[in-house]
């Protein structure tokens, strides 16, 4: 049984992403509050994995690197608490587009 868990190392093809927290709007004097709202779609890369290719036995890099923001699915990612901060872990092939 595992204590305490400090790092994510991603494998096979898995990355791990950091949400981007979006901030809140003021409108002249008027405070919008972000409540109402889903939580947005980009996340950071925090940490790529090489992918084993099976057929050609050999490993492939990432497309994307750590640093990118990229758009994520709601579905199909793993969200995942490490010492108080959430992260997301997904297949490179389920991020939808790099925003550049």
């Amino acid at each position: 049984m595992i204590t305490e868990l400090r790092t994510i190392k991603p494998v096979n093809g898995h990355i791990v992403l950091k949400q981007v927290e979006e901030s809140e709007q003021m409108v002249g004097n008027i405070f919008l509050p972000d409540l109402g709202k889903e939580k947005s779609l980009i996340a950071e890369v925090v940490d790529v994995s090489e992918t084993f290719n099976y057929h050609q036995n050999t490993y492939k890099s990432s497309e994307v690197s750590i640093g990118d923001f990229c758009i994520v699915p709601r579905m199909g990612s793993q969200t995942i608490s490490v010492d108080g901060e959430d992260f997301i872990v997904c297949k490179e092939t389920d991020i939808i587009g790099i925003v550049k």
